[in-house]
């Protein structure tokens, strides 16, 4: 749920409901990445879920973490380095974008689904904005229509372990 700069995190009421969402309708387990920064975050998220949910967040470098993605059968993003890595190692990845351009900055290639509110004021890289309606308004309820959307493609194999 992390960007590299404050105004591109999706906000933290939100993870938590997917996360439960998630662990409820597919009974998968979820890894939160996330730096050194946001670990404060990652541990109030994690204080809230109890199942299916592993913080990671400041406990990998780039090499861990592009490995464990890499075996991960999906992931979840806003515009951030860990979706780029996504995309190079080939996990279907799900891509949330508010303040910056996706044309510019999205995913390339193939099973990814970039998820984005179309506002007046998006894309802008408005770094100061008072309320970034652009990333709260994408709701968990978008993020799990777009993982059915995968399902359905076959993009995600839910029978595999990892």
């Amino acid at each position: 749920p992390f960007g590299a700069k404050k105004y591109k995190n999706w906000p933290v009421e939100h993870v938590i409901s997917l996360v439960k969402t998630l662990h409820l309708k597919y009974n998968s387990e979820v890894i939160l990445f996330g730096g050194r920064k946001e670990m404060p975050v990652g541990a109030g998220i994690a204080g809230e879920l109890k199942d299916g949910f592993i913080d990671l967040t400041g406990r990998t470098n780039i090499r861990e973490t592009s490995a464990l993605i890499k075996i991960c059968r999906l992931f979840i993003s806003t515009d951030s380095g860990p979706m780029h890595l996504s995309q190079a190692v080939g996990t279907p990845t799900i891509a949330l974008f508010g303040p910056t351009d996706p044309a510019i900055y999205g995913p390339r290639g193939e099973r990814h689904i970039l998820i984005r509110k179309s506002l007046v004021c998006s894309p802008c890289k408005y770094y100061d904005c008072p309320d970034a309606q652009c990333m709260s308004l994408i709701m968990p309820d978008d993020v799990c229509k777009a993982v059915d959307e995968m399902l359905g493609k076959g993009w995600i194999n839910l029978d595999r372990k990892i």
